[in-house]
C-alpha cells in the first residue's frame, strides 16, 4: 500500500487540530484571542493566508513554537491551494 506524503499545510492542520481537541479549544477561541474572524484563522492554518499575528496566536493557544508549527518564517514563496509555490509573472517593459 502506498502512503501519500502529507503536504505542509495538511500536516500543520492535523497537528493543530489534535492539540486543540486535547486542550478543548475551538477555532472561535483562537479567533477571539487573535482579534480576527474564524474563517481567517482557518485560512492561516490551511496555508491560504499568512499572518504573523494569527500564527503566534495559534501557536500560543496550542502550546507549540511558531517555527516548529509553521516552518521557517523567512520563506518568501507563499504556497497556493495545491501546496505549490506561487509564481509571480514578470511584467514586460515596453
Amino acid at each position: 500500500m502506498h502512503v501519500k506524503k502529507l503536504t505542509p499545510p495538511i500536516k500543520t492542520y492535523r497537528v493543530i487540530r489534535s492539540k486543540m481537541v486535547i486542550k478543548g479549544l475551538t477555532l472561535l477561541d483562537i479567533a477571539s484571542s487573535a482579534g480576527v474572524s474564524l474563517p481567517y484563522v482557518s485560512m492561516v492554518i490551511h496555508g491560504r493566508r499568512k499572518s504573523a499575528k494569527v500564527r503566534k496566536a495559534i501557536a500560543a493557544a496550542v502550546g507549540v513554537d511558531v517555527v516548529s508549527l509553521f516552518g521557517d518564517e523567512s520563506n518568501p514563496n507563499p504556497m497556493n491551494r495545491n501546496g505549490k509555490n506561487k509564481v509571480t509573472p514578470k511584467r514586460r517593459t515596453a
